[in-house]
């Protein structure tokens, strides 16, 4: 099964040593048209850090904590696809009674498809491969269906956030139930089961998967801006203290040196978007802004019922979660697909892209088939913009318009639901897609094709990097 090959043990090496195995490289945040923070110098922490750790003895567990919304839960994931998962992924079940260290294979037979556990079952194939070495992990879940960032975060966070008058407001929605207190519960619990049990624990990353229902709900939809936070700038605000909250909590419960990395997506398919992405962008943005986050990218070309992924889409979506767990701690470095610039030529929009694995590609076989390919331009007021034709370049994006104001522009990406614009990455997954056979309880809304325009039922997922959905403010 090829992969990018990179030697583990030249990759650690390199890194510990300090050559440039992790490229250094300076993204704008397009999301408000100012530069963004390098975070890239933080994979040389990762290396120096944790990539030995996790191939040492000094472990006896690897700790990944999961949080967020429906995705992150397996309950309504449809038929179970991987049905055989590896003997060295366990869970804790009965925590505050003492715990049991229970094999997930032998309790996923009565599941539905989990997104965590297919990507960390495929990372220890991963680190197989690339080693000798065969870390045990535990997989931690406290994930919450349709809850918004704010729903989900610490209450003492929340009370930074919020006046007193719309915490009162907010405490009192039938939605809040303090959900983060189970978060803290469980690791408080798992420090107790160790201390207990003579294990030492360590956190690489922990995975955190929401935004639909900042995306859906919006702020002018229910009401009150403190209850859930649905435009660019409030909800990169968040999602940075949840992400920072989470990140502290767990080098608590664990007493490790260095903070775990936080593994996200971004969100957005045909049921959650919006006109300008900003949920999408915020997320984007903060991979840049705040140390040791990555994206493991969108999930709009995936199959889905509506809201959620099918069975086979949360585990391409493991797919993508373990390539980045490849990417963050083998290669050592992280190159997201993301709009960095632009450029205006007479009535031409340039959009320059960085592309991980080039060239781009106009992709309408994976992904459903968008008019200019799922991108829109407004003026400052948001009256739409006429746009005669998109074009695909290497690394670059040409937006044709019948004329510009002089009026700032907003370019948005993905405001219907899908788009069209992926990169190159030969990548090739572990696993091959099943089934479109949802029964009679789903309606499939999409599924993916190859360019022959077959299903891809028996074939490997394609394993490309999509453009996240997002915005470019033009300045004029």
């Amino acid at each position: 099964m090829k992969h990018r090959i990179v030697s583990f043990v030249v990759a650690v090496l390199c890194i510990i040593s300090g050559c440039s195995v992790h490229a250094k490289t300076s993204v704008a945040e397009v999301g408000e048209g100012q530069e963004s923070l390098d975070n890239d110098s933080y994979g040389v922490v990762i290396g120096q850090n944790i990539c030995p750790d996790i191939f040492g003895e000094e472990y006896d567990y690897l700790l990944v904590f999961v949080y967020g919304q429906s995705y992150t839960v397996a309950k309504d994931g449809g038929y179970c696809v991987t049905e055989e998962l590896d003997d060295d992924l366990y869970t804790l079940s009965s925590v505050s009674n003492g715990g049991n260290l229970i094999r997930v294979k032998d309790t996923y037979a009565a599941q539905n498809e989990n997104i965590a556990n297919t990507a960390v079952d495929i990372i220890i194939k991963l680190i197989r491969q690339y080693s000798n070495k065969s870390p045990r992990f535990i997989i931690g879940n406290e994930g919450r269906g349709s809850r918004t960032v704010l729903e989900l975060m610490k209450e003492s966070s929340i009370k930074t956030l919020l006046s007193s008058e719309d915490w009162d407001v907010f405490r009192g929605l039938n939605t809040y139930e303090n959900r983060y207190s189970r978060v803290a519960d469980y690791l408080n619990n798992l420090k107790r089961w160790a201390e207990k049990n003579n294990k030492k624990i360590l956190c690489p990353f922990f995975v955190y998967l929401q935004g639909e229902s900042d995306t859906h709900r919006g702020v002018a939809s229910h009401g009150q801006i403190s209850s859930s936070g649905g435009d660019y700038a409030i909800y990169k605000e968040r999602l940075s203290v949840i992400l920072s909250d989470l990140k502290k909590d767990i080098v608590d419960a664990t007493g490790q040196k260095i903070a775990p990395v936080a593994f996200i997506d971004n969100v957005g398919n045909g049921q959650f978007h919006d006109i300008l992405s900003g949920i999408s962008q915020a997320q984007t943005d903060v991979t840049f802004n705040l140390d040791g986050v990555y994206s493991c990218g969108p999930y709009y070309a995936y199959p889905s019922y509506g809201a959620h992924p099918t069975p086979d889409g949360r585990r391409w979506i493991g797919e993508a979660i373990a390539k980045l767990f490849y990417s963050v701690f083998v290669e050592g470095t992280m190159r997201p697909m993301c709009i960095s610039g632009y450029t205006i030529e007479g009535s031409e929009i340039i959009l320059d892209v960085k592309t991980p694995h080039p060239p781009l590609v106009w992709d309408s076989y994976t992904s459903k088939e968008q008019r200019n390919s799922g991108f829109k331009a407004f003026d400052s007021s948001l009256h739409e913009l006429k746009i005669k034709s998109v074009t695909v370049r290497k690394s670059q994006i040409v937006l044709s318009l019948e004329s510009l104001p002089q009026s700032d522009i907003y370019v948005s990406y993905g405001s219907d639901g899908y788009g069209n614009i992926r990169d190159s990455d030969n990548w090739e997954s572990f696993y091959k897609y099943e089934s479109n056979d949802l029964g009679d309880k789903f309606e499939l809304k999409h599924f993916p094709l190859d360019q022959f325009g077959d299903e891809l039922i028996g074939k490997q997922y394609p394993m490309w990097n999509w453009l996240p959905f997002g915005f470019v403010k033009i300045i004029r």
